[in-house]
């Protein structure tokens, strides 16, 4: 069990049902013996209790996927193993925002035999062994892996989706789970697939029914291998887990937010801030601040901040300094696309900018603390008292 220090360790699953946090679940298989079946283990049973499982928890040494060692679970053949979070907690997963996190490695070819069969990712909101018509089970996720076409994909209630799948290496899959709007959103590889769409009934349920035909909670996950007695449709999974809020799988995110006006330039442009990956003062890359949609060949400087919001008049323009001072530089980005067109693209990692070993270590954020970031840029040829713009702003928080 990893990221979870206070709780209470069961069979390999770590919950954390301290009275002043929500409940927090994890398994990483790392407790149960090697070789052994999961059903039976750590509140893991299989679909509609079935005796039949091939489940097995692995270690390298079988010749298998680890994630983070010793173990990871190996699903396949006729497996369909799920979690019955309704069961084991009660009350728990009904209300509020929910992250669940796994990590799937799904190979081409093991032991001889060439994949060829569909593996699952299903979650529901209502399970029961050998649920009647008269209180159907009902799905609000479910997301296959296909090593034939090589895609995933994505099927709702009203739709289905695609994109391209990666194999031979792990990869992690999310779902942002928001219970009181009644939402979820799917993650794969670390990146959102653009599918959103309400979790009560998002998947299927019963025939007829759709959205809405279930409940606002989050009750079963299903790992279905979907291979009958067939060896080729094997999948591996690891470090699974199920936290409140919206922080990703790997702890602190950013979460950036876009706050400000921003102003137009001489030729009609409105420049938007964006950001990718987590400001941290520790980190020697990976927050890259990008402003796009400017007006061509102009230089600009981005400027960051940790004293809070503001929107002061940038002269008599139509730009705003929306960083409360004292600030700090990102040093000049030059200025490339085509003059009078709004096709320039500005972007720094400031990570590279504040670390310890990089060129302004004295300019490193507080972790914990929300950073407003804005982009200043030369615009000459604005009718205001200025001869410059800027951009809209954007807060985040720094993580360690």
């Amino acid at each position: 069990m990893k990221r979870l220090t206070r709780g209470t360790l069961a069979g390999g699953v770590l919950l954390c049902l301290a009275s002043a946090a929500p409940a927090q679940w994890s398994d990483s298989f790392d407790t149960y013996p090697v070789n052994s079946f999961l059903p039976g283990q750590g509140g893991w049973e299989e679909w509609d209790n079935s005796p039949t499982t091939h489940t097995k928890v692995q270690d390298t040494a079988a010749g298998v996927a680890v994630r983070s060692a010793p173990h990871s679970i190996w699903v396949r053949g006729m497996s369909d193993t799920i979690y019955d979070w309704g069961k084991q907690q009660p009350g728990v997963y009904t209300s509020g925002s929910w992250t669940f996190c796994g990590h799937i490695y799904k190979p081409t070819s093991t032991t001889g035999f060439t994949m060829t069969i569909h593996t699952f990712w299903i979650m529901l909101n209502r399970y029961k062994h050998n649920a009647g018509m008269a209180n159907p089970n009902n799905w609000s996720l479910e997301m296959d892996f296909d090593p034939l076409t090589g895609n995933w994909g994505i099927t709702t209630a009203t739709n289905t989706f695609s994109g391209p799948a990666v194999f031979d290496d792990w990869v992690e899959v999310r779902a942002e789970i928001d219970l009181t709007g009644d939402n979820v959103e799917i993650y794969y590889d670390g990146l959102s697939t653009g599918v959103s769409y309400p979790w009560n009934g998002g998947a299927m349920t019963a025939p007829g029914t759709g959205f809405g035909s279930g409940v606002d909670e989050i009750d079963t996950l299903d790992l279905f291998a979907d291979g009958g007695t067939s060896p080729n449709s094997r999948v591996y999974w690891d470090d699974l887990s199920l936290q409140p809020g919206f922080n990703g799988c790997d702890g602190c995110q950013s979460n950036p937010v876009n706050y400000c006006t921003a102003g137009t330039s001489a030729s009609g442009c409105t420049p938007g801030l964006s950001s990718t990956g987590n400001a941290s003062p520790t980190a020697g890359s990976g927050f890259v601040v990008t402003s796009s949609l400017m007006e061509g060949q102009k230089d600009g400087t981005i400027f960051f901040g940790q004293n809070g919001q503001q929107a002061n008049s940038w002269g008599n323009g139509t730009s705003f300094q929306c960083v409360t001072p004292p600030v700090h530089r990102g040093g000049t980005l030059s200025g490339n696309g085509t003059n009078g067109a709004c096709n320039q693209t500005l972007s720094q990692d400031l990570n590279a900018r504040w670390c310890a070993a990089c060129p302004k270590p004295n300019h490193a954020p507080t972790p914990g603390v929300k950073l407003q970031i804005q982009l200043w840029y030369r615009d000459p040829g604005n009718t205001s008292n200025q001869t410059t713009s800027l951009t809209n702003a954007l807060e985040v928080d720094v993580c360690p």
